[in-house]
């Protein structure tokens, strides 16, 4: 039997959107009939070795741990920057016959098939507003890793054209698996005791308006702000904005300069991180779900709304219009009025809300976690068949 070795290094602590698509595939995999078997890879050094618990691994033996006690950047840079081949030799070691960068970096190997999956690579302009690690992370590590890869696993169409388009790369090499919705259940849900639940802990009231999202510079939460101060101009209205996500320091800032400037700091709540068991909570009971990203590769934010309910607001940028298609009011990310509107528009015609709502539930469907699973072994078998 074959053994396919998956990178988990680089979402051991923030769980954003690559965590949650890791999580859900080793959630799944075992589940996929195949002749393969699986391990968990992982170099880090601070909290070594229990932060490998991130993760919930299932039960059952389906994961062998292949845990290093070395800090992946350190090892990324002496790869990139002196030629070493640090972890091949580990990997080999340990009888790895393919590895999977599905934190979309590889680590340099000679010997072994690779699949890398690409979430999506980072505007130019914004690495310029970077930290260091950023910039070396998406202009020298993802892009070698991109090139390098035997297979490329893209999560939306349109992740595929910038691979295949900006970096050369043939087409044929390059598979698009949509990440999964999130198992629930309307009918089983109490939103009085959810909503019961958020004021207590984040001071949370109705009617409220919820991004999930990374705050940082792609994610466009300064355009945010100011659409939303113009919303409550034109409704007239006491409606928090509840901004759901890990800040990112530098850009905060900015972020908290805008929040003064436009007079919202009574109406804003921040929850900083939370769990991905938890995200779902903050759908149930908002207006609607605002996303005015410049940039996203999937938007797994976007499918988790739509399959809890929650109305749909988003930018017309890169994927967004792939993943929602006709279920959501899609604007330009820097028409902050155009923004505005749409958000006025959803919170003052019943109507509308419920067509969008019915929508999104309908277009959530199609997204599956079982169904990205058994194309992902697909494309294992087929690059060890290869």
């Amino acid at each position: 039997m074959k053994k396919v070795a998956i990178d988990v290094s680089g979402v051991l602590g923030a769980k954003g959107g690559i965590y949650v698509y890791i999580q859900q595939l080793i959630n799944r995999l075992p589940q996929v009939p195949s002749h393969l078997r699986y391990a968990l890879y992982a170099s880090f050094w601070t909290g070594f070795p229990d932060r490998i618990k991130n993760f919930n691994i299932p039960p059952g033996g389906h994961y062998e741990l292949l845990l290093r006690r070395l800090p992946q950047r350190y090892l990324l840079w002496l790869e990139v920057n002196a030629g070493f081949r640090l972890q091949e030799a580990y990997l080999r070691k340990h009888q790895v016959d393919l590895f999977h960068g599905a934190a979309q970096i590889l680590p340099i190997v000679r010997r072994l098939k690779t699949v890398i999956t690409i979430h999506h690579f980072d505007n130019p302009r914004h690495i310029l507003y970077s930290s260091r690690w950023t910039q070396f992370y998406f202009k020298d590590i993802m892009e070698r890793s991109a090139r390098a890869a035997d297979h490329l696993i893209a999560d939306s169409y349109f992740t595929k054209r910038y691979i295949t388009e900006e970096l050369g790369i043939d087409p044929k090499r390059v598979t698009v698996i949509y990440h999964g919705a999130p198992e629930v259940d309307s009918a089983g849900v109490d939103r009085k005791q959810i909503l019961e639940r958020l004021q207590i802990r984040y001071a949370i009231r109705t009617p409220y308006i919820v991004c999930v999202s990374h705050i940082n510079r792609r994610k466009n939460i300064t355009g945010l702000l100011k659409a939303f101060r113009r919303f409550l101009d034109l409704v007239k209205e006491n409606v928090q904005l509840v901004l759901v996500g890990k800040p990112e320091l530098e850009y905060y800032r900015e972020v908290l300069e805008v929040l003064r400037i436009e007079r919202l700091e009574a109406h804003v709540v921040f929850t900083g991180a939370v769990e991905p068991s938890e995200v779902s909570d903050f759908y149930w009971n908002a207006e609607m779900f605002v996303l005015p990203s410049f940039l996203e590769g999937f938007g797994i934010p976007l499918v988790e709304a739509m399959k809890c309910g929650c109305p749909v607001v988003a930018s017309d940028s890169t994927c967004i219009p792939e993943i929602v298609g006709d279920a959501g009011i899609l604007v330009p990310a820097r028409e902050i009025d155009q923004m505005a509107d749409a958000m006025r528009r959803v919170y003052t015609d019943p109507p509308l809300k419920k067509s969008l709502i019915e929508r999104g539930k309908k277009r959530a469907e199609q997204f599956s976690w079982s169904v990205a699973a058994k194309k992902t072994v697909e494309v294992y078998q087929k690059v060890l068949s290869e």
